[in-house]
């Protein structure tokens, strides 16, 4: 079974509320953690860590948070396992823990290397691209071998294909090949990297960074577009890697195992906001977002209306809000498996996202105030 391994920034409450519920979905099932908790309320990561997730925890709080690749590899120096799991605070399983557990220990018995369990479009692969590598199939995942003739195929069928994503199921011995910059010198500039990513759009920025760096190896130095200290770095598409001797075998899921709760990487609608199943709690005590929208609507007796919301944008930081304020009549709301009546003068709010069936017992005049990040003030 693979080892559990966190190395997560958590400078929010929010992050911290989300850490908290989406370790709990998946406690249990490690026998061994190996974490290391930066930001703001990172001893309140640690504390809630040790207090509730089962098994031998192995702390690295004491490693310098300044470069992530370096953390990590010292990290992994310790692991005995053949594999690991890498864990991100805001991703959620939405599979069952039973069908995790099951895909955890087949990675190990069929001797995987790499298995990327969210993000599936964004990763640019499928089991549907993988007849011509000659795969072999199985009940929850495919594999291949990823040899040096299939990757000349894969940068056919699909040519931003990630190599490594930090959302999967990993061998030790694939992860110290990820990490070979580990220790080269780190150099990282915001001005160039935005300079980069503007005037030359993906994937030609990275395919340049990449040349660059073939040069700058050879004096033991590389330039990260992110931050030093981000795991972004780590990811990369297959002409980026370093070349390899050995054979790798890779995994495609047919299903993904867990969602991003606000961020649909360029795949509209897999976020869980877009899904409806973010925020995880429906406890509304603030409003963070300040621009709002303002209409009017007339409902009948007997009339029934299910409303729902969000933005286009792929990326949502605030869950879109709805506040209902009954001016005249009587209303009834189901959200989320509750009933809420409203006379007049009344008011409630709710994620709008998650959506809300409204029920008119007499006409009803209501006014709704839209609020969203995206409104501009």
């Amino acid at each position: 079974m693979p080892v559990f391994i966190a190395n997560i920034y958590v400078d929010t409450k929010k992050n911290l509320e989300d850490f908290k519920i989406t370790t709990t979905d998946i406690n249990g099932i490690f026998s061994e953690s190996y974490v290391m908790f930066r930001g703001r309320f990172s001893d309140n990561c640690l504390e809630f860590f040790k207090e509730n997730f089962t098994g031998v925890i192995h702390n690295y709080q004491h490693l310098s948070d300044k470069d992530w690749m370096k953390n990590t590899i010292d990290m992994i120096k310790d692991v005995e396992h053949r594999s690991a799991f890498f864990y991100l605070e805001d991703h959620r399983l939405i599979a069952s823990k039973e069908k995790l557990k099951k895909i955890l220990t087949k990675f190990d018995e069929l001797h995987l290397d790499y298995l990327n369990y969210s993000y599936f479009d964004a990763g640019g692969l499928s089991s549907n691209n993988l007849l011509p590598l000659n795969p072999d199939y199985y009940d929850e995942f495919d594999t291949f071998q990823l040899t040096k003739d299939n990757i000349k195929i894969l940068n056919n069928v699909t040519p931003n294909y990630w190599g490594f994503s930090i959302l999967s199921v990993v061998s030790i011995d694939y992860l110290r090949y990820v990490l070979n910059e580990a220790y080269l010198r780190k150099v990282n500039s915001k001005y160039l990297s935005f300079f980069l990513t503007f005037f030359f759009p993906f994937p030609k920025y990275r395919s340049l960074v990449n040349y660059i760096n073939i040069s700058l190896r050879k004096i033991n130095f590389v330039y990260h577009i992110f931050p030093i200290n981000s795991p972004h770095n780590t990811e990369k598409l297959l002409h980026e890697f370093v070349k390899s001797e050995k054979d790798w075998r890779i995994g495609v899921l047919h299903d993904e195992l867990f969602a991003d709760s606000d961020d649909d990487n360029g795949v509209y609608g897999t976020s869980l906001i877009k899904r409806g199943l973010y925020p995880f709690s429906n406890d509304l005590k603030t409003n963070d977002i300040k621009n709002s929208i303002e209409i009017v609507r007339a409902m009948n007796k007997g009339d029934e209306r299910y409303y729902k919301y969000h933005s286009q944008i792929h990326r949502i930081y605030n869950a879109p809000i709805l506040e209902i304020e009954l001016e005249e009549g009587n209303i009834e709301l189901e959200y989320e498996n509750k009933s809420i009546i409203l006379k007049t003068g009344m008011k409630v709010s709710v994620f709008i996202n998650k959506g809300v069936l409204i029920k008119a017992s007499s006409y009803s005049k209501i006014n709704f105030k839209v609020y969203d990040e995206v409104f501009n003030n």
